[in-house]
């Protein structure tokens, strides 16, 4: 792990600011249910990035020292819950989107953790 300096620590703080996480977190997940609408779009469903993975491979891609500060100033219970979902949806996607049930049971977890962050976020 890489310490940041001060400076970006402070940022990270204010980034995240008092809701615990980013607010632009759902661009790790927002757009993926629409997918399951259509069974030809099932095979662009992927599993998604725990919070961290989504933080230092697409968000601060660009900056390791961010990542991490952005990471450690995260409130942590909120990160995990976060990942559990992830965790739920990802062993339902499995190898892949097979069928309409498969498909409505991942639809039923993202809407589980849309209310996640409407509650613990977005309302804030």
């Amino acid at each position: 792990m890489v310490e940041a300096p001060k400076n970006v620590r402070e940022q990270a703080r204010e980034y995240i600011g008092r809701r615990g996480v980013p607010g632009d977190l759902t661009n790790n997940h927002g757009m993926r249910k629409g997918l399951l609408r259509d069974e030809s779009t099932w095979g662009e469903i992927i599993p998604l990035d725990t919070y961290e993975e989504y933080m230092r491979k697409i968000k601060f891609d660009w900056n390791p020292q961010v990542a991490e500060a952005v990471i450690e100033a995260s409130d942590k219970s909120l990160v995990t819950e976060y990942n559990l979902l992830i965790a739920k949806i990802n062993a339902e996607i499995g190898a892949g989107v097979k069928n309409r049930e498969q498909a409505n049971r991942i639809a039923e977890i993202f809407d589980e953790l849309k209310a996640f962050m409407d509650v613990n976020v977005y309302n804030r």
